[in-house]
């Protein structure tokens, strides 16, 4: 399993010791684990997007093809965080795009989401490509220095 830290230049790094979902199972070894900080709880969601595609874009990145905005809602801040993962990891089979970066607010009633996406035919992966968010593996809550959230995806 590998981790990638938001916080840490580089940031991807072997996980020690296997990580375990909510539930307490083990993630799959082949799994990635995603971690963002930030102030703030929108701010957190942006970081784990970015997060997501620095797991497997690296560095290299053809211009930005376009952005797209939606809403999501939930009732909690994981389930908003495990929405808005959710759709960013299925543009590439349903828009043959990638996101690379948010903006993300609250709303009301959730959160408002803006991304920038690029062509994914452009795009030479340099890990490996997420398939979906691991059941159970979402967190988002307050910590001292502001907001803290992870997500288990599935590659």
């Amino acid at each position: 399993m590998t981790t990638y830290d938001s916080r840490r230049p580089g940031g991807t790094q072997p996980a020690v010791p296997p990580q375990r979902d909510r539930r307490g199972r083990p993630l799959h070894a082949g799994d990635l684990r995603i971690e963002a900080w930030a102030p703030t709880m929108p701010g957190c969601v942006a970081e784990a997007v970015r997060a997501l595609a620095d797991s497997f874009l690296g560095p290299a990145r053809p211009p930005l093809a376009c952005r797209v905005r939606f809403d999501v809602r939930g009732e909690s801040e994981a389930l908003l965080l495990e929405t808005v993962l959710r759709q960013v990891i299925s543009w590439p089979s349903r828009r043959t795009q990638v996101a690379v970066s948010a903006e993300v607010a609250r709303t009301p009633s959730g959160l408002w989401v803006r991304c920038e996406l690029i062509d994914a035919g452009a795009v030479r992966p340099v890990g490996a490509i997420p398939k979906g968010v691991a059941k159970g593996s979402v967190r988002c809550e307050p910590a001292l220095d502001g907001w803290r959230c992870e997500a288990g995806i599935d590659v």
